[in-house]
């Protein structure tokens, strides 16, 4: 199954990262590269504490992260089985 999140803001990122700590390969599109950058290093920050709390492993954490891939392009997202839009509240961004 190919799932994809539209938005890798605090909610999309959220999605992504829940998908991928419950076993699922998911793909996150952003209108850039620098935008996904900084949701990439959000997660693995965010991963990174769990770790030192010791509540999962850093093998697991490289695990949930190397389920993620992202893109800026629709065309590595039209095969999509599910989609799940979470973008910006902005009707004209939607529309796009």
């Amino acid at each position: 199954m190919k799932i994809v999140v539209l938005g890798n803001g605090t909610m999309g990122a959220g999605i992504v990262q829940t998908m991928a700590q419950k076993g699922l390969a998911v793909t996150m599109k952003g209108r850039s590269n620098e935008s996904l950058d900084r949701a990439m290093q959000r997660m693995n920050k965010g991963l990174t504490r769990l770790v030192e709390k010791g509540k999962m492993t850093a093998e697991d954490a490289d695990q949930i992260i190397g389920r993620i891939t992202v893109t800026t392009d629709y065309a590595d997202i039209a095969q999509a089985d599910l989609v799940i839009e979470a973008i910006s509240e902005e009707m004209e961004v939607k529309k796009e």
